[in-house]
């Protein structure tokens, strides 16, 4: 029933968003995501549990803590929100990373926990742990493994491999364009850690997907700078993250599906 299923994305996605923001505190200190129990980042105190009920509890606190009064940051209180909202778009797409099989709804909603964790962390820190980039790695090739054997087992190493050889084109992409770049500019046109979570999507989405998600990257991530500098939010030297970006792209090849990126450049083509 349509009810149950939303309550049911709503409850998972509440809880693994709040997952989230810890993931997001802990992991650039590189604390244990499970101990010591939940506290106030300021006044360092337990919080009992009623405090920390998904949305609720940020409501009811009006976004401070109980104790110290210290302000709790609404970005919080949106990613308990915002994941839920995925879960549920998760179950209305397709389900394709590419033309070669169906992801099913387990795999798509791993695969954007990993998207969030990274591009909030990158958006907070201008880095991408490396915790992130080899577990989410790791996750993904198993993921293609084990997909791939539901049809044979030379299918499921033929996918492996395939995904494999699409994570390291990914990564020497990115590091080869920075490099060059920076003989002309003189400056790196992107971070250390893009190359290796150009990786880790690729271990997901293949080939054609890696490439894909670069360049509607690429393409979201000019658009924006384009925006931020024109409304002057934006200085020329500042760096901005561009995992989000990334995470842009993969998400929507995810739930689109390659052949639909495909038809619509395409239809674009012959316009032009």
């Amino acid at each position: 029933m349509p009810g149950i299923d939303f309550t049911i994305y709503l409850l998972l996605g509440l809880c693994i968003g709040s997952f989230i923001n810890v993931a997001r505190y802990r992991i650039p200190k590189k604390e244990s995501l499970f101990w010591p129990p939940s506290h106030c980042n300021n006044c360092e105190r337990n919080l009992y549990w009623f405090y920390n009920i998904p949305v609720l509890s940020w409501l009811y606190l009006r976004g401070r803590c109980a104790y110290c009064d210290s302000k709790i940051p609404f970005g919080y209180l949106s990613i308990e929100i915002l994941t839920p909202v995925i879960f549920y778009l998760n179950s209305l797409s397709e389900l394709v990373f590419d033309d070669r099989y169906p992801v099913n709804l387990i795999g798509i909603c791993t695969f954007s926990v990993l998207l969030l964790i990274a591009s909030i962390i990158d958006y907070d820190h201008l880095i991408i742990p490396n915790d992130i980039i080899i577990a989410g790695s790791t996750l993904g090739l198993v993921y293609t493994f084990l997909i791939g054997i539901t049809s044979s087992l030379n299918h499921a190493i033929t996918t492996l491999f395939g995904n494999l050889l699409a994570a390291i084109i990914g990564f020497f992409l990115i590091e080869l364009t920075t490099y060059i770049i920076s003989l002309i500019i003189n400056k790196h046109a992107f971070g250390a850690g893009d190359s290796k979570y150009l990786f880790m999507i690729g271990s997901w989405l293949g080939i054609k997907g890696m490439f894909f998600t670069l360049l509607i990257a690429i393409y979201s991530g000019g658009l924006a700078c384009l925006i931020l500098l024109s409304l002057r939010k934006l200085k020329r030297s500042q760096k901005i993250p561009f995992a989000p970006f990334l995470s842009i792209g993969a998400y929507s090849v995810c739930t689109l599906g390659v052949d639909f990126w495909m038809q619509l450049i395409n239809r674009i083509y012959a316009l032009s």
